[in-house]
């Protein structure tokens, strides 16, 4: 948009927030059918629907008339619309799209901290497939108690950190801009933490903020937003808490592009780039301004060069330490020709460029996770912790569906796939669960688990079809045979069992994946067996003539399994073309699967994918947001340790309320177990009066069921639901309860129980 149209935006925007009425916009034209689209919707519904806009056929006339309408439509605010007394509050329906909005309190205009606005809406223009890729933060004002000469403001977000210049109190860094790469994952979760300084060698710190992209009004185009400064030490000492230093407003500019949704026959992951690529890597390079913003880039990068042949460039910026000019401030045209870029000398390394690129990020994540949130030292946390856990232990027993599942098929053929699941960890973990031909044995042959796994399993060497075990970051180890029984193929990835898989296991940032957003290494990883096996997984299809495809996997490989079985389904039209069969059937079958996709897919791909939980498995109920819920209640717990004249039943009274809030609220954005969920337990652990669980009603106690009731300790399945899997609970045995064998053992109890049913005992 040319500038002085973004000047007269801005001035629209603060006649709204003043309360003068804006005059009312013509009727739109033939020549405006998306403006006039979306206005009336918004005369229908309320408010206005961006999804049904296409910005890139929009003028720059439309969308000045378009952001106009929104702002008296909704009064850039998500808080209530403030009426004169005599007349009452009118509804949504009432309020035309010209109607100007009365004044509003700044605290009515600040976001929810429970509602994200970073969650893609039908209103709020995101989607997963459109959200900003970069953003642009500049200091717009401060105002200290204490006034200074000069300041020096430091900018830190994730890895990247900058730093101003000495400038002058309170203007001298208006000018100055830094940019960051942001993907969706940190408009969810990640904060800006901003620090200033007395400018000077001896300059002092003045104060603190720290800035959740989720929490600000939009993240769409330009926002300002103002915040109080705290000293850094405030949640530390009460006095300093309560300290005036001060308030900053920072501006916020949030620029992207939109990717194209793929169909129906596409592949799901098309929408990503290479793997060693992050998505604002992807996207970034695909962004064009506006003709009116090349031409002006064009000539500022003549005068830059001129400028640097007459040895004046460093006057043409502010005094940024950290400014990298191979970017032009205006445009995304990068200003140094890849043909006569250095490559920088890399020194002889013992991890492989993919390994070094994923430890990066990792590193990343860790900036971004530990870098806020976590304000007590170590000993303050191994005691919040261990009142953390006495809660879950006490007063949060699992939660439980009474939904007894008694097909013995289903069992047998979960124990079936079971097998294959803990036949990929190789020989010497199948000798250690009980299966094998002995250590002595099964170590001195060559090929040793390719063969123990054909062994067990009952194939042939023909039936072997890929056995790809090659360590290497992003790649899931797994194996791949003909089972002659089923007349299938059978793919089975293995779980977290080395150094690389750890790393994956902790890429767990969210990426957007189809229409939702899914655990970033899972991802990868499907992804590298979407392009390396799926051909493959169709040639063998149709050389064997086989019925139908099945997956079976634990932990890690279940999150890839999962994720690599959605990507199937959109080729199961070719699967039945091939194999001339109409009833062909791809199915999952996993264990312990990690939570690794938002509950939209969860729901979408239910038939395609079962899972099993067994009791306190700590894997199935971690994600990035379980992670933030478990933070909250540390902080929470040390808080109510230190507060004085409170009984332990009080603490945990009111730890109950804060934990019930955390869970009817989406402050932090969860990923679920994909699929059918399944959860094992074993009713001793239940009825145990050791559990110190506060005595229940009869009719809680007692269900009717007798496989429910009988006070015999036996092992039980019951039918389940992702929302109870969703806190980071570390009880008794939860690292035990995550290994196959404990799976293999409660499985085939089950079954036996439904055997003896005949004979109305439980064993």
């Amino acid at each position: 948009m040319p500038e002085h149209q973004v000047e007269v935006v801005h001035a629209v925007t603060d006649q709204v927030l003043e309360g003068v009425p804006l005059k009312q916009e013509p009727e739109a034209s033939e020549d405006q059918p998306q403006l006039k689209k979306c206005e009336d919707q918004a005369q229908l519904d309320g408010a206005i629907d961006f999804s049904r806009v296409d910005f890139s056929k929009i003028s720059d006339k439309e969308l000045e008339e378009l952001y106009i309408a929104s702002i008296n439509r909704t009064g850039i605010s998500k808080g209530p619309q403030i009426q004169p007394p005599p007349s009452p509050p009118p509804t949504p329906t009432q309020v035309s799209v010209s109607a100007a909005p009365q004044p509003i309190p700044p605290l009515l205009r600040r976001a929810s901290s429970s509602t994200p606005t970073t969650v893609p809406t039908p209103t709020n223009g995101l989607s997963y497939d459109n959200h900003p890729t970069a953003m642009f933060v500049h200091l717009e004002d401060i105002n200290l108690h204490k006034p200074l000469k000069n300041v020096v403001v430091k900018f830190s977000f994730r890895h990247r950190k900058y730093s101003t210049g000495p400038g002058s109190y309170p203007g001298g860094h208006r000018e100055t801009k830094f940019k960051f790469d942001v993907n969706y994952h940190a408009l969810l979760f990640d904060h800006l933490k901003i620090d200033v300084y007395e400018a000077g060698f001896f300059g002092s710190h003045i104060g603190r903020v720290h800035c959740r992209l989720s929490r600000l009004p939009q993240v769409l185009g330009d926002i300002e937003h103002s915040y109080q400064l705290k000293h850094r030490k405030a949640h530390r000492n009460p006095k300093l808490a309560g300290k005036q230093i001060g308030e900053i407003t920072i501006g916020f500019s949030f620029i992207g592009g939109r990717r194209q949704r793929p169909g129906r026959s596409q592949s799901m992951s098309s929408l990503h780039s290479s793997r060693n690529r992050s998505d604002s890597e992807a996207t970034v390079d695909a962004i064009k301004g506006t003709p009116e913003q090349e031409k002006v880039a064009d000539e500022f990068l003549e005068m830059l060069q001129e400028e640097r042949r007459n040895g004046n460039a460093s006057g043409l910026f502010s005094s940024s330490s950290s400014f990298d000019d191979s970017k032009s401030v205006i445009s995304f045209k990068s200003t140094t020709s890849s043909g006569t870029t250095k490559s920088k000398k890399r020194w002889p390394s013992l991890l492989s460029e993919n390994t070094i690129a994923g430890l990066k990020e990792f590193s990343e994540g860790a900036a971004a996770l530990f870098g806020t949130g976590w304000k007590i030292s170590k000993v303050e946390f191994v005691q919040a912790f261990l009142f953390l856990n006495k809660y879950y232990n006490k007063y949060h027993p699992n939660a439980r569906t009474h939904d007894i599942v008694m097909d013995k098929r289903q069992l047998r053929v979960s124990c079936y796939f079971l097998n294959y699941s803990m036949t990929a960890y190789g020989s010497l973990i199948l000798n250690y669960f009980g299966y094998g031909k002995g250590y002595a044995r099964d170590f001195m042959r060559p090929k040793m688990d390719s063969k123990t796994a054909r062994e067990h399993l009952g194939l042939k060497r023909e039936d072997m079809l890929v056995w790809d075990f090659e360590l290497k970051l992003f790649k899931p180890q797994y194996f791949v045979v003909r089972d002659p029984k089923l007349n299938a193929i059978i793919v089975v990835v293995r779980g977290t069992s080395n150094i690389h898989e750890v790393i994956t296991d902790a890429h767990a940032e969210y990426e957007t994946f189809s229409h939702g957003y899914a655990h970033r290494g899972f991802l990868r990883c499907a992804q590298w067996l979407e392009e390396n096996l799926t051909n493959r997984i169709k040639g063998w299809v149709k050389q064997y003539n086989c019925n139908a495809v099945y997956l079976a996997a634990h932990s890690l490989g279940a999150g890839v399994a999962s994720l690599f079985t959605m990507i199937l389904c959109q080729h199961l039209d070719e699967f039945r073309e091939i194999s001339r069969n109409p009833k062909f059937a791809l199915k999952c079958y996993n264990i312990a699967t990690p939570p690794c996709v938002n509950a939209e897919l969860c729901a979408e791909y239910e038939p395609y994918i079962e899972t099993y939980v067994n009791e306190n498995d700590i894997v199935p109920r971690a994600s990035w947001g379980a992670i933030l819920d478990f933070r909250d209640l540390i902080i929470t717990s040390h808080n109510l340790m230190n507060e004085k004249g409170l009984t332990t039943q009080e603490r945990m009274t009111r730890l109950a309320e804060r934990h019930a809030e955390l869970k009817q609220s989406n402050e932090h954005p969860k990923v679920y177990i994909p699929g059918k969920i399944f959860y094992i337990y074993k009713t001793s652990r239940v009825h145990s009066s050791t559990t110190g669980k506060p005595k229940l009603s009869d009719d809680e106690e007692f269900t009717g069921n007798p496989l429910i009731d009988d006070v015999v300790p036996h092992y039980l399945v019951e039918r389940s639901r992702k929302e109870l899997f969703g806190n980071l609970a570390f009880k008794t045995n939860f690292i035990f309860h995550h290994l196959p064998s404990k799976y293999d053992n409660g499985l085939r109890k089950v079954s036996n129980c439904c055997v003896f049913m005949a004979t109305g005992s439980v064993d």
